[in-house]
């Protein structure tokens, strides 16, 4: 081969050589550049914390104990009725321990007719949209019937729980007139913004029992 043509070759090939050399390079200081920029697509919603984990835990044993709300279903400033599960250890801790958190995922499930071993009493077993709506009105310490008249359908829910406990009850009380609710998803959404709107004032009032600095650092 002629000297030119091999001092040709040879320059190609260092050529080839040093490009490969940029190329990798180049390829493994991107990740690094993307990194230190924070230019990282998210992976998706962050997973609950730790102790909204371990509620939903107790939430699901809850749903398959066989127990009794014993007409203890709505809230009430006197307590659960005797003889009601609400009074048993495994439903005091839940209500007593449950984090905030956890409320927004309770509503989540407002739409589930999927049967919990929990029964209504004098009615039916308690679907799990069922309990969780009686389960947030016990957290928060207000009921769906006191929803307002921003709603035509809940206020016409209202007006057909005060019928229900007049002298000419509703056919399948108020489990009945609870699962009407729950089946609209108009009306769903409204008690959840209804709900979550009670969370926001509960934790108002207790940045206002701590005072500013130890609310600033719970936060």
């Amino acid at each position: 081969m002629p000297r030119g043509c091999r001092k040709r070759v040879s320059r190609q090939g260092l050529e080839g050589t040093m490009n490969a050399k940029t190329f990798l390079l180049f390829v493994l200081l991107i990740p690094a550049l993307v990194l230190s920029t924070g230019c990282v697509t998210p992976s998706g919603p962050a997973s609950p914390s730790p102790p909204v984990t371990a509620s939903l835990a107790q939430w699901q044993q809850l749903c398959n104990r066989d127990s009794c709300f014993c007409g203890s279903q709505d809230w009430s400033p006197d307590g659960p009725s005797e003889g009601s599960a609400l009074r048993d250890d495994p439903w005091r801790s839940f209500l007593d321990e449950t984090s905030p958190e956890l409320v927004p995922l309770l509503l989540d499930r407002l739409d589930s007719t999927r049967m919990t071993s929990m029964h209504v009493c004098p009615f039916a077993r308690a679907t799990e949209g069922e309990m969780a709506l009686y389960t947030v009105q016990h957290l928060l310490k207000v009921n769906w019937s006191e929803y307002d008249d921003r709603s035509n359908y809940c206020t016409a829910m209202s007006v057909g729980l005060a019928a229900h406990h007049s002298d000419r009850p509703i056919r399948g009380g108020s489990q009945a007139i609870v699962r009407l609710l729950l089946s609209n998803e108009e009306a769903r959404e409204e008690l959840k913004r209804f709900f979550l709107e009670k969370l926001q004032e509960r934790r108002s009032d207790q940045d206002e029992e701590r005072g500013p600095t130890e609310a600033a650092r719970n936060r």
